[in-house]
């Protein structure tokens, strides 16, 4: 077991039968394996476990500073230019319905 981390592209929203909220279409764009410090610097704990947290366009910016400056345990540098992507298409994805989430778990 370890710390699996993710920015989920996501669209549609739905209300799950338990009673939780999903969405209807979900695309993983970027991934990282344990990963503690971006749990850190969005302050991603306990209670938030498995949960999404919405990302502004701020917050990518600020994992961006964080996964230029710090290797990831297994891919060193590699979602550097995922997040890279994800900033310079901001603006379409919004205009297409998406949003960002981050979401981990251990």
């Amino acid at each position: 077991m370890g710390l699996d981390v993710y920015i989920d592209k996501c669209r549609k929203p739905i209300i799950k039968e338990d009673g939780r909220r999903d969405y209807e279409e979900r695309e993983e764009v970027c991934y990282w394996r344990k990963f503690w410090e971006i749990l850190a610097l969005m302050q991603y704990g306990d209670d938030e476990y498995g949960e999404d947290i919405r990302l502004s366009k701020e917050d990518v910016e600020k994992i961006l500073q964080l996964v230029t400056h710090h290797r990831d345990y297994f891919n060193s540098f590699d979602s550097v230019p995922q997040v890279c992507e994800l900033l310079d298409d901001w603006e379409e994805l919004e205009e297409e319905g998406w949003v960002l989430n981050f979401n981990a778990n251990w």
